[in-house]
């Protein structure tokens, strides 16, 4: 049975008819809350998501995969899954996504949007800010798929020319 445990969205009827193409008929749950998490637990073999991990752990003997929707796993209960020959797999479709949403933020903070929106919410009118200069020198913490998208947007479309990887061998 798979579990769908999202955090941020209910799954839509048409992506459970998918997924129930592949499992069969009635062996796809939703679990949007922990109550309904832990009594789907222990038939549980599948978790896409994470929302629950940690409390339906010790109930799910069955569990042999989780798909992750996290950006790392650095907080999910990983070594338990290890330890249980669980697989742990990381979803990174929105990885480009939420690279190019993290440089749309900079571009905010460097051109002082939330200054210019305060002003505009106290109806003060004058002219904008000046715009923060181009950094040339940016640290990226976690070079996995959303941190390498960061790196090499700064690089190819700001001219940063000082990028330092704090994983060794890595490249942008």
């Amino acid at each position: 049975m798979i579990t769908l445990m999202y955090s941020n969205y209910r799954p839509s009827p048409a992506h459970i008819a998918r997924l129930e193409t592949m499992a069969g008929s009635g062996r796809v749950h939703v679990a949007d809350s922990e109550a309904a998490a832990l009594a789907l637990a222990g038939e549980t073999e599948i978790v896409l998501g994470h929302r629950y991990l940690r409390q339906i752990l010790p109930l799910a003997e069955r569990l042999r995969w989780v798909q992750t929707t996290a950006a790392g796993i650095d907080q999910l209960p990983w070594e338990a899954l290890r330890e249980r020959g669980i697989l742990l797999t990381r979803n990174t479709l929105n990885s480009q996504a939420i690279a190019h949403h993290t440089l749309a933020m900079i571009w905010a903070l460097l051109r002082r949007l939330p200054e210019t929106m305060d002003a505009q919410r106290r109806h003060e009118w004058s002219a904008p800010p000046a715009m923060l200069p181009l950094p040339r020198t940016a640290l990226v913490l976690g070079l996995g798929a959303i941190g390498l998208g960061i790196a090499r947007r700064k690089r190819n479309a700001w001219g940063v020319t000082n990028l330092f990887p704090l994983t060794p061998g890595a490249t942008f």
